[in-house]
């Protein structure tokens, strides 16, 4: 009998803004007994190499995946996406930009922070271990290790926070456009930590637009919010997955603290776009 531990659908890497290598993340997997485990790195998929390397040399089995930031009505929205070509021209442009207009964003949160009297050498920021994308999670790191804040925590609830006095908002395609680009890509959209304050009508315009799933097993998630997050998710004909959004050392959840059946995962896979490499 198996004493495997489920699949843990959402993981950050030093390519985004978690602490761990990819290949050290996947190992960790391994090491926690998980059947699979996938990487969603923010608006990159340049960790997915190492992570599928060392996956396929520990023989586990690997999802992977991005975590595209997405607006919604002058708000931001994450979504998902599994199992996509990620050489596909147009993905490539998107990510290039979206990383070019981070380091932009970089550059205007410092210039708000010294407003707010929280004065920030930028090359604090790009000091903080990172091998990828840059975002107001390396801020707070510098903010912290400048001795500006007392935390990473205290750092957003001053100053980065999507209310706060340096925040920025960053550069993204619209939710439906992001949808299609991941099946254009591909591969499957899941709408990424709904919050702890429902909204079925924006979670059902989503589906409308072709969203796939629904990540109702979230660490924040009460248990009964998990039980309507998978409800709703039914009812509208989404997949309910869920993940523990690890990040290492910068967040509390660990790897492998929320996961689902394997069974969610070859349900998932049944949604792909027809012709996808992985639905093969």
């Amino acid at each position: 009998m198996s004493t495997r531990r489920g699949v843990d659908l959402h993981s950050h890497s030093l390519f985004s803004d978690g602490t761990y290598p990819p290949a050290e993340l996947v190992g960790l997997a391994m090491q926690l007994q998980l059947e699979a485990v996938a990487l969603t790195d923010h608006d990159t998929a340049a960790g997915l190499p190492q992570a599928e390397v060392e996956a396929t040399r520990l023989g586990l089995p690997f999802i992977p995946g991005i975590e595209l930031t997405a607006n919604h009505q002058g708000g931001e929205r994450h979504i998902l996406g599994y199992w996509m070509s990620t050489g596909r021209p147009e993905l490539v442009v998107l990510l290039a930009r979206m990383a070019e207009e981070r380091r932009r964003r970089i550059a205007r949160i410092v210039e708000k922070l010294e407003g707010c009297g929280a004065r920030l050498d930028p090359e604090a920021v790009l000091r903080v271990p990172h091998q990828g994308v840059l975002g107001r999670m390396h801020v707070a790191v510098a903010l912290c290790q400048e001795g500006l804040t007392s935390s990473v925590q205290e750092a957003f609830d001053q100053f980065l926070g999507d209310n706060g006095p340096a925040y920025v908002p960053k550069y993204a395609l619209t939710v439906e456009q992001t949808i299609d680009l991941i099946h254009r890509a591909g591969g499957v959209a899941v709408l990424a930590h709904p919050g702890s304050e429902p909204n079925e009508g924006e979670v059902a315009a989503f589906a409308q637009a072709g969203l796939d799933g629904l990540e109702a097993l979230y660490p924040s998630h009460a248990p009964r919010l998990r039980e309507y997050y998978c409800d709703l998710a039914r009812q509208l004909g989404l997949v309910p997955v869920g993940g523990s959004d690890f990040h290492g050392e910068r967040k509390p959840q660990w790897l492998g603290a929320v996961t689902v059946p394997m069974e969610v995962v070859e349900e998932l896979k049944d949604a792909l776009p027809l012709g996808s490499s992985a639905s093969g």
